[in-house]
């Protein structure tokens, strides 16, 4: 009896699965739904195993209203720069206040992270006229450069 020879894939489809699996660069994508009030404990969105340059886009917008009035938060990304080792923030959108489904707030940072140490996210500035009634989501996207 003779044993079946595995099948192998040709080069040119390893290098396309390759490509497309990493040409895009994006690391990972992260998204949060329903949220009703500002979310004060630091979100781990990435930990790189190198030091590197991370592009960090973010969207917030409002999916369910208040009524009256309300503000969407803001986005606060926190990292360890590779360059000083220093703990770093930055705000990457701004709040927005408009009761409305159309209200959205983005924004874009790159950093420079450190090998080993979480980016992270928090928000601050929800305001809702009914506690808790006004809902939003949350889209972040970390790309590596």
């Amino acid at each position: 009896m003779f044993a079946k020879r595995q099948d192998f894939k040709h080069w040119k489809q390893v290098a396309t699965d390759y490509i497309s699996r990493w040409g895009s660069g994006e690391v990972i994508y992260y998204e949060l739904k329903n949220q009703n009030a500002s979310i004060s404990s630091a979100v781990t969105i990435d930990t790189p195993a190198v030091s590197s340059l991370r592009r960090i886009s973010a969207v917030l917008k409002t999916t369910s209203v208040d009524g009256t009035s309300s503000t969407l938060p803001k986005l606060t990304l926190a990292w360890t720069d590779a360059d000083s080792g220093g703990s770093m923030s930055q705000d990457v959108t701004a709040t927005a206040a408009t009761d409305s489904t159309a209200n959205q707030s983005n924004g874009t940072i790159i950093v420079n992270a450190k090998a080993g140490v979480a980016i992270t996210f928090t928000t601050s500035g929800y305001l809702s006229n009914t506690g808790g009634k006004m809902k939003y989501a949350i889209n972040v996207s970390v790309e590596a450069l």
